[in-house]
């Protein structure tokens, strides 16, 4: 599980049977990075969460109202969603999935606010507070500044707003709404680590999914690449591209290395068949005159950049 272009395993628990998922991975063409089961809420609840070591990523969502819709976990399903963030798995909420399983609150970074509380304005952009997080690093790269969002009409307006009552204590607000509340109970994206592993909450799911602009649906595909880039489950990672690049990376600079210590070589050969040799400071000499040559086509061959990089 350790090469960066593993399929990760997502566990997609549903209240509403809709393939929002699948469907967000193949409108980017993602999905052939993604492994991903549906499962309903009540068979997670019953038994499914007993499978979670099959799996990189726990999903819950994507949709509406669905802490009104799913039941709640008994202390042993609690334990083993713990368990797996711990070890390593990826945690991702989203919209008001948060609000569904209060005792998974803390190890998500949250608290529950007294009574049932609203971000109390329309708001229609998110804002990026937080352009340098690795959670933005890709394969999408979202800079600072504000973004569009298509929320669900409300009133005759359009609007957004974190889960209701939430409050982040311990989550990093990465992205918030563009309103004038300042605080942690404005969010949009939030990133926390628990154990080993890494938990998103990310407010996607608050319209239908072909409302979904494209800043939201890459958004979330980072969020589950950098859920996934987490302890024993998979080394950090910004996307399948990133491995191609590393290697070739690192095959330019062994390519130099080679090519450097073979004109150091040649070099110090010639210098030792043609230069006198009668004393030791003229071998050091001419050793230290054999390896100009491969310094300087140390610089000149590189740093190079490779196509993907382009």
């Amino acid at each position: 599980m350790n090469d960066v272009t593993t399929r990760r395993r997502v566990l997609h628990v549903t209240v509403f049977n809709k393939d929002e998922v699948r469907t967000i991975l193949r409108s980017l063409g993602q999905e052939k990075w993604f492994d991903v089961r549906q499962m309903s809420f009540d068979e997670f609840a019953a038994a499914g969460f007993r499978a979670l070591s099959d799996f990189d990523i726990l999903l819950f969502g994507i949709g509406d109202a669905f802490w009104t819709e799913a039941g709640s976990l008994a202390p042993g399903a609690v334990a083993e969603v713990r368990r797996f963030v711990e070890a390593g798995g990826g945690l991702v909420w989203t919209h008001d999935t948060l609000c569904a399983i209060l005792d998974l609150h803390e190890m998500s970074g949250f608290r529950q606010a007294e009574g049932l509380q609203w971000l109390d304005q329309s708001v229609t952009h998110v804002r990026v507070r937080d352009p340098h997080h690795a959670i933005l690093a890709g394969p999408y790269h979202p800079s600072a500044g504000k973004y569009k969002i298509a929320k669900s009409k409300h009133t005759g307006g359009t609007y957004s707003h974190p889960p209701a009552g939430m409050i982040a204590e311990g989550a990093e607000i990465v992205i918030d709404h563009d309103c004038s509340i300042e605080g942690p109970q404005n969010f949009y994206l939030t990133t926390h680590s628990w154990g080993h592993g890494r938990v998103v909450a990310i407010e996607v799911g608050h319209e239908e999914i072909k409302q979904m602009g494209e800043f939201e649906r890459e958004l979330f595909v980072n969020s589950l690449y950098w859920a996934a880039s987490t302890g024993s489950k998979m080394e950090p990672a910004t996307g399948p591209h990133v491995a191609h690049q590393c290697r070739q990376r690192r095959w330019l600079k062994r390519e130099r290395i080679a090519v450097c210590v073979a004109l150091s070589l040649s070099a110090m050969a010639i210098l030792m068949h043609y230069l006198p040799k009668d004393t030791i400071w003229q071998n050091v000499l001419n050793l230290g005159v054999g390896v100009v040559p491969g310094l300087i086509a140390w610089f000149v061959a590189g740093p190079r950049r490779t196509d993907d990089e382009e």
